[in-house]
């Protein structure tokens, strides 16, 4: 994946430097020292991501195996919370511990006793199905059907999956779906493909959210659905920040023309990190609050 690549980048570029300190000087192959500047490059401190539980958990594995420390914004894996298997990680988001009881609690809430359980094929999915599994033992609910799917999955695997969950109507209606946004997206259009809009109701976890476009022209199969996202603070100077920043002025970010170019879908000629995928030249006065 692309996080384990720059992963990689980013453990080699941080030997390279730990190794030229150490050397204090470059040296040709005919064994002069070099006339080259010494390297700009330093040692990593450490890794901001990746997004996803089973992405993170890739990274981690081999960020660990050079004491690096990695935070991850989004990953809510409970896996993740076992030290002794990921002693260099960190996050700022609790576990599905607690999403798994949130769900639980809506359910009791409306007083549901028999419902239907649906997970993306993953660890993300499946360490808190299974979460949510346990508590609902504990607290005396029924299950009626389990299922798993990739969120890649082809339609007919969507179809069967809800052909399953049909045989469990109509005292099974609810489906707690503890998904990614794509597993939900393909679930709604698998009902309407078989017109069955309507017959359930969804409790979708925080890999569907408020996201829109997950229920994107699919707004009618999504009605009466229930979702749940982390309380999250508008940070306004992020957004001062991040609107005002322009091609030829953003030069600490790496990254940045790379980004400019995806945003806009332009190339810049000549440059470096030039896209040719995009026929359309960048003008390089875009404006990201045109394009936010």
């Amino acid at each position: 994946s692309v996080a384990l690549e720059q992963s990689i980048e980013f453990i080699r570029d941080s030997l390279i430097s730990i190794r030229d300190e150490k050397d204090g000087q470059k040296w040709c192959i005919d064994g002069n020292p070099s006339a080259l500047p010494p390297a700009t490059k330093k040692p990593i401190a450490g890794v901001i991501g990746p997004g996803s539980s089973s992405v993170a958990i890739q990274v981690q594995n081999l960020l660990q195996l050079f004491n690096i420390p990695q935070i991850a914004y989004s990953a809510t894996s409970i896996d993740l919370s076992d030290k002794t298997l990921f002693k260099y990680f960190l996050r700022v988001v609790p576990s599905d511990t607690l999403q798994a009881r949130a769900l639980l609690d809506i359910v009791q809430r409306y007083n549901w006793t028999y419902v239907s359980a649906v997970h993306t094929e993953g660890n993300y999915g499946e360490s808190g199905m299974e979460a949510f599994k346990e508590l609902a033992s504990q607290e005396g609910l029924c299950i009626a059907h389990s299922d798993k799917i990739y969120s890649n999955a082809g339609e007919k695997h969507f179809d069967r999956l809800l052909r399953k969950l049909r045989e469990r109507l109509p005292k099974a209606r609810v489906v707690v779906c503890f998904c990614e946004g794509m597993t939900v997206r393909g679930l709604h259009m698998a009902m309407r493909r078989l017109g069955v809009a309507g017959e359930f109701l969804l409790i979708g976890s925080d890999g569907w959210a408020d996201r829109d476009e997950v229920v994107e022209g699919y707004e009618q199969e999504a009605v009466g659905g229930i979702t749940m996202k982390l309380q999250t603070a508008e940070v306004t100077s992020f957004d001062e920040y991040y609107l005002k920043l322009r091609l030829n002025t953003n030069n600490r970010n790496p990254w940045f023309a790379e980004f400019w170019q995806y945003r806009f879908q332009c190339r810049l000629p000549g440059h470096p990190q030039e896209n040719t995928n995009y026929k359309k030249n960048c003008s390089g006065y875009e404006s990201l609050e045109d394009n936010y």
